[in-house]
């Protein structure tokens, strides 16, 4: 009697396992049917490929000229661009001539001091960094050459310039140029198009990329 109940229990068990197995089987077709329905209804082209931003101009352009020769329809661009800066701010004067003096002071220590007016006041910055983490880190290198900072944040509008394929591409296309410019050490992103493909989830565009890059292997 013992012995027919274990194998009842151990059929049983193992029909809930096989179920299970077909259910997860199915789940995952469906899902893989539904992503390669959504890379077929976007092979449209509308996506591009970019290098991240960059406020280095000079930086910019020579990347362009490594990756112009492997990327013929590469493209160098600019934009202006409202982003958060902090500031390292050394002190405050009422004339421009105190600044200009603490301003000559600063440079045999720090490599860019500034000066800005803000309200009649002339700010004299050591330097500008664009997160908190590095701002923290030069304003802790900066006292240890007796410079004493405040860290101001601020929003500025900026020139920005990064180097794009200059063509529409199908996510497919832009996925396997981005993979094969990642083979020669370029790092691209690829961005949709706004003005040719509607704004997606960034789940959605995050599954799709994931299927191509996928495919690719």
């Amino acid at each position: 009697m013992i012995f027919f109940r274990i194998l009842l229990v151990l059929f049983f068990l193992t029909t809930m396992r096989t179920n299970e197995a077909q259910s997860s089987a199915d789940a995952l077709t469906n899902d893989s049917s539904q992503l390669t329905a959504s890379v077929d209804s976007d092979s449209q082209k509308g996506y591009h490929l970019v290098t991240p931003p960059s406020l280095h101009r000079k930086r910019v352009e020579t990347l362009y000229n490594r990756i112009h020769s492997q990327f013929p329809s590469a493209e160098l661009k600019n934009s202006t661009k409202e982003m958060i800066v902090y500031r390292m701010v050394v002190k405050y004067f009422d004339t421009i001539d105190q600044a200009k003096l603490l301003r000559a002071e600063l440079r045999k220590n720090t490599k860019t001091p500034f000066i800005v007016k803000t309200n009649d006041l002339y700010s004299v910055i050591a330097s500008s960094q664009m997160t908190q983490k590095s701002a923290l880190a030069e304003q802790e290198e900066l006292s240890e050459k007796q410079i004493k900072t405040t860290i101001l944040k601020t929003s500025q509008l900026l020139p920005n310039w990064q180097i794009t394929n200059g063509s529409n591409l199908a996510l497919r296309e832009a996925v396997t140029m981005a993979y094969a410019m990642s083979l020669k050490g370029f790092i691209l992103t690829i961005e949709p198009l706004e003005s040719r493909v509607p704004d997606k989830p960034h789940e959605v565009l995050n599954r799709l990329l994931a299927q191509e890059m996928y495919r690719l292997k």
